[in-house]
């Protein structure tokens, strides 16, 4: 009993200084945002629903009004490639920190 004691105080414990090593500003700290964007048919302004958004290794559909978010996105800056049947697929470089809501407007083939 002792023993588990002791194991769970030193895990703790270091699991604070952890913690209080990446809030004081000496480790660096990724960036952690979301991306939110809306994916529309380039001549009509439609929504396309069921489109295939990618990020990171990331994988989410644009739903009925063609809506999307991807949660967690790390570093700066990303790719996102976008995805459609018979449109021609989009990849947009999207700068993570100054981006608000990215519409990305696809193209039939």
């Amino acid at each position: 009993m002792k023993k588990v004691v002791f194991f769970l105080a030193i895990l703790g414990s270091s699991l604070f200084s952890s913690a209080f090593a990446n809030s004081n500003g000496t480790e660096a700290v990724e960036a952690i945002a979301k991306i939110t964007g809306k994916v529309i048919d380039k001549d009509t302004n439609e929504a396309l629903a069921g489109a295939i958004i990618v990020v990171n290794g990331q994988k989410v559909y644009s739903d009925l009004e063609g809506n999307f978010s991807i949660e967690k996105v790390g570093g700066e800056k990303c790719e996102l490639t976008v995805s459609f049947i018979s449109y021609e697929p989009q990849s947009v470089v999207v700068n993570v920190k100054e981006l608000a809501t990215l519409n990305v407007n696809l193209k039939q083939r």
